[in-house]
């Protein structure tokens, strides 16, 4: 979490024979704002060739984007320079001593569970990639069967959507590739059209990518045309190809499949990422999906700031047969309360299993992907109550927006970093929704972490964040309590995070 302006700054370190090389990644980049007096545009860090007894004091070039223009981090002039500086304070830990961030290993890629049958195979998944040409994030969804595989591709920026038709994002796929042509295989790219979905069915794709896949490690995939590497986010297992030739459901899946825990889905119909939590006691669960885009669709209202679908008391024997209370915010709203609003609309909640970790939302038709790891100790945890390390996700029923929570423990005192991407709390104070803000706790006993209190400083781009100084905006209750392994809550707003970190 870049704690300067409260954005999800992602770095990605590939060593090889003792030399790395290094790229980060931030949706906003505070330094590019303030360089281009843009807040909309992030950029690219990178640094090469940098050897491993040196990543505690290297600098890391940054090129900030620019609308129209597409980065060459090989040719072109950095916009600045940044300090990379990182030391590894445990496994799975970075820390950047320049600006004092914290960075958290979500790769699943370590636990035999997860490994395809030959390495050189690439696996059913959910994958992350930075697009270093234009500094957005790019996603993959990869599902297969013995013989062929379904690809997605979205990234809500894709430069060439801008350049073709003038407006960003869009979706990218190709069916039934053969396994052993997944090196040599085309992408059909649907651009998003301002207030149109995309059908991928009906459309007639904008233009064609290659996509040309190769399995570089365990859980690390390259596509050799722009060169951008992917690392697999989700924890979905692969006991069985569960999926027939036709792809019709699996009679051999049970519902049980299903499992507690935070999912993550590329929503074909806009190009965006959706997020669903699943938390159960017993056979009782309560299911909530962030629903912006299907608030936009049904409302008809394309300035709808946020949306959440929440089921309540739903079991599990009919989980492919329940509906969602669908609550949609306005301009003017900032928070919801789904406990006694009238929702906007109810939307079906038909969710089927396809593999281990891996379930599809048949109607619209969305596959999601388990990204915690949580699930039957599938990494592992605290044991004896403990809140263990890492970084956290969760939905924020209040406004639709995902919140991400980093805490680091030791010698018995904790560091807790909360970012949310909207927070409504912010908004209500300075009266827009466009930037969140972050919420920082520091040196919390770990027998206090079910009481304390987080200082929230929101964003005001194109400025950055001092959370050593400044002062705050306001305060918010932390008070975390375990739920279970790897499954914590925050009781005053009553949100459950899940733990994504793979250590």
């Amino acid at each position: 979490t870049d704690t300067e302006d409260g954005s999800d700054q992602r770095v990605v370190i590939e060593c090889s024979s003792g030399y790395c090389d290094i790229t980060l990644f931030d949706f906003a980049f505070s330094t590019c704002s303030l360089l281009t007096g843009s807040p909309y545009f992030g950029g690219v860090a990178a640094a090469r060739n940098i050897s491993e007894d040196m990543l505690d004091s290297f600098t890391l070039n940054l090129f900030c984007v620019q609308p129209g223009k597409l980065i060459d981090i090989e040719n072109d002039e950095p916009s600045t320079s940044l300090t990379g500086d990182m030391t590894f304070p445990e496994d799975g830990v970075i820390y950047r001593s320049g600006p004092g961030f914290n960075y958290f290993n979500v790769l699943k890629s370590s636990d035999e569970s997860t490994k395809s049958s030959n390495s050189s195979e690439i696996a059913d998944g959910l994958y992350y990639g930075i697009d270093t040409e234009d500094g957005s994030l790019q996603q993959i969804k990869i599902i297969c069967t013995e013989a062929a595989c379904d690809i997605m591709m979205s990234d809500f920026s894709f430069s060439t959507c801008f350049e073709l038709l003038g407006e960003y994002g869009g979706v990218a796929t190709a069916n039934d590739v053969p396994k052993d042509s997944l090196d040599e295989f085309m992408l059909n790219l649907y651009c998003r059209k301002e207030g149109a979905p995309i059908d991928i069915e009906n459309d007639v794709p904008t233009v064609t990518l290659t996509g040309n896949m190769l399995s570089l490690q365990n859980g690390i995939i390259q596509r050799t045309g722009p060169g951008f590497r992917y690392f697999k986010s989700s924890t979905n297992t692969e006991a069985s190809h569960s999926r027939s030739e036709t792809h019709s459901e699996p009679d051999s899946v049970s519902k049980g499949l299903i499992t507690e825990g935070y999912y993550a889905a590329i929503n074909h119909e806009s190009g965006t990422t959706q997020y669903v939590d699943i938390l159960c006691e017993d056979m009782i669960c309560d299911i909530v999906l962030t629903a912006v885009y299907s608030c936009r669709e049904i409302t008809q209202d394309r300035i709808v700031l946020g949306g959440v679908a929440v089921a309540k008391g739903v079991h599990k024997n009919s989980f492919d047969d329940f509906t969602f209370d669908l609550f949609c915010i306005k301009m003017g709203d900032y928070e919801i309360d789904v406990d006694t609003a009238e929702p906007s609309a109810t939307i079906p909640g038909n969710l089927v299993p396809i593999q281990d970790g891996v379930f599809e939302h048949t109607d619209p038709g969305v596959m999601y992907f388990r990204e915690s790891t949580n699930v039957d100790d599938y990494y592992g945890g605290s044991k004896d109550g403990s809140i263990a390390n890492g970084m956290y996700f969760g939905n924020d029923i209040e406004d639709g927006s995902t919140q991400h929570i980093d805490i680091l423990c030791t010698g018995g005192y904790c560091d807790i970093t909360l970012l949310d991407y909207g927070f409504s709390t912010c908004a209500r104070i300075n009266g827009y929704s466009i930037f969140g803000g972050v919420a920082v706790a520091r040196n919390i006993s770990e027998d206090s972490l079910d009481d304390y209190t987080l200082n929230l400083f929101c964003d005001a781009i194109p400025s950055e964040i001092d959370i050593d100084n400044d002062e705050p905006t306001t305060t918010l209750t932390g008070d975390i309590i375990v739920l279970k392994d790897g499954i914590i809550h925050r009781s005053g707003p009553g949100l459950t995070y899940y733990k994504g970190s793979d250590f």
